[in-house]
Order: C-alpha cells, then structure tokens, then sequence
C-alpha cells in the first residue's frame, strides 16, 4: 500500500514538475500555457503567470528607473564639473568663490532631484503623490536658470521666457520640473541660437511650448 501511494504520488506530481521546470525556463515576457481543464493544475498555472507578469513589470520598472536616473543626473553633474573647472582655471578668489555658491546650489538641486527620481520611482509602481497647484511660468524660469547653470558660457544659446498671463497647473512639482529640463536641455543641445519658451493659458488647459 505504501509503494503504491508512493507511485501514485509521484504521478499526481509529475505534471506540477514538468510546469515548474517550464517557469524557469520562461525567458523574460513569456507566458505558461494554460490546461483547458478547468482543475488545480488549471489555477496553479494562471497563478505562475500572475506572479511572472508581477515579475517582468518589476524588471521593466526598475530598467527605466536607471536609464532616467542616468538621464537626469547627467546635467546636475556636468554642471558641477564646470565650476570646477572654471575654479581651477581662475583662482581670483572672487571667482572661486561664485564657482563655491553655484556648486552647493547644483548639489542641492542634485540631492532634490535623487528625491525626485524615488518619487517618480514610487508612482511608477502606483504610488503617486496628491496633485498641487504649480505656477508654470515660475517652474519654467527656474529650469531655465537650471540650464544656464549647466551649460558653459561659450555653448549657451540664447534663452526667452514668454509668459503674457500666470499661470497654475495641478501636477506634481518634482514631476513638472522634470518635464521642463527634458524639454529645455533638449531644446538647448539642438538649437542654432535660440531657445524660447512658451506658457500659454488656454481655458482649462495650459499650453507649454518649446
């Protein structure tokens, strides 16, 4: 009696084997398929593919965290860099120390952003935070002096800010910010001579353009 539930065990067990050794062959975005049999077996596997599908979207979550984590440091980055250098070049110490302030400004703004990234991070995964009112036409001149920061003197085009009216979003700052540089460093690294920004109130929408 023992051998036989034994054997009987065994070849309960056999197909639950063969979909385990599956699942860990699944390359990235596959799927188990799925018995027609409406029994355990049937609900095991739609289980294995929940968890994989919850697998997958970590991976692709965390892959587009690095790659905007790398985007949006680089700025901050070669910012801080180019003080650097022009503190190195000069030591008039009237200019060393203006090159002092607009680092600890970009390290600031480096350590806002790192906050930002984890809360983009966070909603990324659901998580988002209650929308505020943003002044838009502020947002924008500050990523423009952002980018002024981060640009040396030689390579700046030239920057206009058109705002006829104020005007208020209901966003999140840490993510309007975000918006704005991506816009503007793109604008600043194609433009021959001129970068204008755009804030035009448009009924219940605001109209932002580059």
């Amino acid at each position: 009696v023992g051998a036989a539930a034994w054997l009987g065990t065994r070849a309960a067990l056999r197909p639950v084997d063969r979909m385990r050794a599956a699942a860990a062959a699944l390359p990235p975005g596959e799927r188990l398929p799925v018995p027609v049999a409406h029994d355990e077996l049937r609900a095991l596997t739609e289980e294995l593919n929940r968890l994989l599908a919850r697998r997958d979207e970590a991976a692709a979550r965390l892959e587009r965290f690095t790659g905007d984590a790398a985007h949006e440091l680089r700025s901050p980055v070669a910012a801080i860099r180019a003080q650097a250098e022009v503190a190195a070049l000069h030591p008039d110490p009237q200019m060393a120390e203006e090159a002092l302030r607009a680092v600890a400004a970009e390290a600031v703004r480096l350590s806002s952003l790192l906050d930002d990234l984890l809360a983009l991070a966070r909603a990324d995964a659901g998580q988002r935070p209650p929308a505020v009112a943003v002044d838009l036409v502020a947002a924008a001149a500050a990523a423009l002096a952002r980018a002024e920061l981060a640009t040396p003197p030689s390579e700046r085009p030239v920057v206009e800010l058109v705002a006829p009216t104020p005007a208020a979003v209901a966003a999140t700052p840490s993510e309007v910010a975000l918006v704005l540089d991506n816009l503007i460093d793109n604008g600043r690294r194609y433009a021959r001579s001129v970068v204008r920004v755009v804030v035009l109130p448009a009924g219940r929408w605001v109209r932002l353009l580059v």
